[in-house]
């Protein structure tokens, strides 16, 4: 009876397996025959859409075409560019110029006013600033001193678009109080 009964079981595994693979099989041919399906659908839509709309008008690229800045009116404004616009000497330099120029003034100082000035000035193609505005007030005191930070900058290392130097608007942060000059111990350290 014990042998019967083993050898029945292992009758019904055997089928019960070959089902199983059948099944894997059919239901990867299935898959496959919806996703071909799914694709024959796709391009047939495709096809609509061209036929409707014509060929497709934009193409990506990584790069922006040449005659996009070379065409450029003199005096259209970027705000998106390869290369922005530098603070001559570079970051380190623009935080030397902040230390040295930059005066919390003695009123706002009394009062206890801090925040942070957002100011937003162009940058021209010869390096020179435009006026700046006041795009994030904290107190009358300190947009004063902000504007006449920026109005007493140097020309800057203009933006640039594809190697040709553009007119860029810029935001600058001054913060107040100005926040100490990083030391050079303060500089990251690499590790090779």
């Amino acid at each position: 009876m014990k042998v019967l009964k083993k050898k029945w079981i292992l009758f019904y595994g055997k089928v019960l397996s070959a089902l199983v693979a059948l099944l894997g099989v059919m239901s990867f041919s299935t898959y496959k025959q919806m996703k071909d399906q799914h694709t024959q659908r796709l391009d047939s839509l495709k096809d609509a859409v061209r036929l409707v709309y014509g060929p497709p008008v934009v193409t990506f690229s990584d790069t922006l075409p040449a005659p996009l800045v070379d065409e450029c009116d003199e005096g259209e404004i970027w705000e998106i560019v390869e290369q922005n616009p530098e603070f001559p000497g570079g970051p380190r330099a623009y935080l030397q110029y902040r230390a040295k120029y930059l005066r919390y003034p003695k009123e706002a100082k009394k009062k206890g006013i801090k925040g942070r000035v957002l100011v937003q000035f162009v940058v021209n193609k010869d390096g020179s600033l435009e006026p700046p505005t006041i795009l994030r007030s904290v107190d009358p005191l300190l947009d004063a001193e902000a504007l006449r930070f920026v109005r007493s900058m140097p020309k800057w290392k203009p933006g640039n678009l594809r190697g040709i130097p553009v007119r860029v608007k810029y935001t600058l942060p001054v913060d107040f109080p100005p926040e100490p000059l990083p030391s050079e111990s303060d500089k990251p350290i690499w590790v090779k």
